[in-house]
């Protein structure tokens, strides 16, 4: 794909409700660690938050500059949901979507939604489907709803759904 480096996260469970989250910036053509970052989270409902704020320190680390960081780094909380089950219930969605086990995608995108209303995405790709699989109703709502919480996405994922948006009028 061309990319210089990767960003592999892990997740571990302390017990007592306390999380540790690893990020590590791989170089792809030597597989060695770049940059390396790990917080804990008191919690669930921390854990976006701490993943938030461990992507925002390694991007320090790997020199993304400080114009960049104003304008793009926004609080994951703010940008997608504070869910983790609906961020893991989307995750899986996609995976399912490159493994193009479409009915799995769809009743996943529907999870993340029940779990968080006010998370775009999962409209967006659900409503996706829909209309290529002929619900064309349901498609376009859910992406006009995808659309009317553009303001909770990171800047490609407000393309995107502009664009889906605009091929759908």
């Amino acid at each position: 794909m061309g990319a210089t480096a990767t960003i592999e996260g892990s997740i571990a469970d302390l017990g007592n409700q306390q999380y540790v989250l690893g990020l590590n910036a791989v170089n792809c053509e030597t597989g060695e660690t770049i940059a390396r970052e790990q917080v804990t989270a008191d919690g669930k409902a921390k854990v976006i938050e701490a993943l938030g704020d461990a992507a925002s320190r390694l991007r320090r680390k790997l020199g993304e500059s400080r114009d960049s960081l104003a304008i793009y780094d926004v609080p994951l909380v703010q940008c997608t949901t504070s869910s983790l089950e609906a961020l893991q219930a989307f995750s899986r969605a996609e995976k399912s979507f490159c493994e193009l086990n479409f009915s799995s995608v769809m009743s996943l995108c529907e999870r993340a939604i029940s779990l968080d209303p006010g998370f775009a995405m999962p409209f967006a790709l659900l409503g996706s489907l829909q209309t290529i699989f002929g619900q064309l109703d349901q498609g376009l709502e859910n992406i006009k709803k995808a659309y009317a919480l553009r303001d909770r996405v990171t800047h490609d994922e407000k393309y995107a759904i502009s664009a889906l948006r605009s091929a759908c009028s």
